[in-house]
């Protein structure tokens, strides 16, 4: 999987889907600054891409970076305010919890 990903990015630079799927991939396999950067490039490319911003909160918050991990959350919830936790955390079981846990905090933040 991991190559054809790769493979996708060398054939289309800046494919924000392609960049988040291997960004999935590293943070499963615990390679979270490699994750954290691809992340980070998918929302450049595409700053309306959802999945990018709570993946990316998701591996800050799996690192206990909370603050960090917040305002990744409160931006996808920008983008789409009827984006489910059950949809979002379904990536990562172990993280679930505390993506849960902080898109509650988020979306309390974002309504008051």
């Amino acid at each position: 999987m991991e190559l054809r990903v790769k493979a996708a990015l060398q054939q289309e630079p800046g494919n924000a889907l392609a960049e988040n799927n291997l960004g999935v991939l590293y943070g499963k396999e615990g390679r979270n600054a490699e994750a954290l950067a691809l992340f980070e490039r998918a929302s450049i490319d595409n700053p309306r891409y959802v999945e990018a911003f709570f993946n990316w909160g998701l591996v800050l918050a799996s690192e206990g970076k909370y603050t960090d991990a917040i305002p990744k959350f409160q931006q996808a919830l920008v983008l789409n305010t009827h984006y489910s936790k059950a949809d979002t955390a379904r990536g990562s079981e172990k993280h679930s919890a505390d993506a849960q846990a902080l898109l509650s905090v988020s979306i309390c933040n974002s309504v008051a």
